[in-house]
């Protein structure tokens, strides 16, 4: 089957009153839709992060749940931290593709719920822009997460295939890879590849 010419959706909510919701067709149109205020940014950065771990712990992984960076600790590019037993560490950064939205649902007497139709390509682009913005502080010990938990639009498999056909190569960067984490580990994709998700 055409990897871009699949419909497909994908939902996701949260006991915190957070809705999202992401629909694609095969013409590559995506109509999307986030309810409720923003997460704050350690709690989003901890679940992308938690999300990550899982989904390379079912690869065979043995990392344990990463807390938070402490609050009163410099970040040095860094938010979390994964410990295996051996006394690895997993260094995570995490940043979110998504910033009209939140803005939009963050602002006061701002609205309920943000609800648009873009194309994949505006995804790819917005994928692009924002590990673009990270890759002058790359480091090759660090993972870059891009968050999409309450985005799922990026999630969708037509996004990170259309990505990586056009970006996987280059994502990268210095970074040690590149994921995106999307509202469960099924979810959650490298994006530095030049394969197909799906």
């Amino acid at each position: 089957m055409d990897q871009q010419a699949r419909t497909e959706g994908l939902r996701s909510s949260r006991g915190d009153s957070r809705v999202s919701r992401a629909d694609s067709t095969a013409s590559g149109q995506v109509s999307d839709e986030i309810r409720g205020r923003p997460s704050g940014k350690r709690d989003s950065e901890l679940r992308a992060a938690q999300l990550l771990v899982e989904r390379l712990n079912a690869d065979g992984g043995q990392w344990g749940t990463p807390p938070a960076w402490p609050a009163n600790t410099p970040e040095q590019g860094v938010d979390c931290i994964a410990l295996d037993g051996h006394g690895d560490k997993l260094k995570i950064q995490v940043t979110t593709p998504e910033t009209e939205a939140w803005r939009l649902l963050g602002a006061e007497g701002g609205p309920a719920s943000v609800a648009r139709t873009v194309t994949t390509d505006d995804l790819v682009k917005a994928l692009h822009d924002a590990i673009q913005r990270k890759h002058l502080k790359a480091y090759p010990d660090i993972i870059l997460v891009l968050d999409a938990t309450d985005s799922v639009g990026f999630a969708l498999a037509t996004v990170v295939d259309a990505f990586r056909a056009r970006y996987g190569a280059w994502a990268k960067g210095n970074f040690a890879s590149v994921w995106l984490a999307g509202p469960v580990v099924d979810t959650v994709s490298r994006l530095d590849q030049t394969h197909l998700a799906g």
